[in-house]
């Protein structure tokens, strides 16, 4: 399973990485590089589980979704936040 994990909080990932490695290739990063998560989808030919969190700028978790379901209408996500 591929999981592309975003969030602007890098405790966050470093806390769901243990929990998440076991099970799938992960790729992960800050909000700053959301841009760059979606390139990474692409070079990684695509992603099956996308965790990310809600509340982030300049793209929020649900227009990453958004984005990246255009190109993988079969990857699921899982919205997490700490509000």
């Amino acid at each position: 399973m591929k999981i592309l994990l975003v969030d602007d909080d890098v405790s966050i990932i470093q806390a769901l990485l243990p929990a998440l490695s076991p099970c799938a290739a992960i790729r992960h990063g800050r909000r700053s590089a959301v841009r760059k998560r979606l390139k990474n989808a692409e070079a990684w030919d695509g992603i099956d589980l996308l965790v990310t969190d809600i509340f982030m700028s300049p793209m929020n978790g649900f227009t990453l979704r958004n984005k990246l379901r255009n190109h993988y209408p079969e990857m699921r996500t899982l919205f997490i936040t700490g509000l």
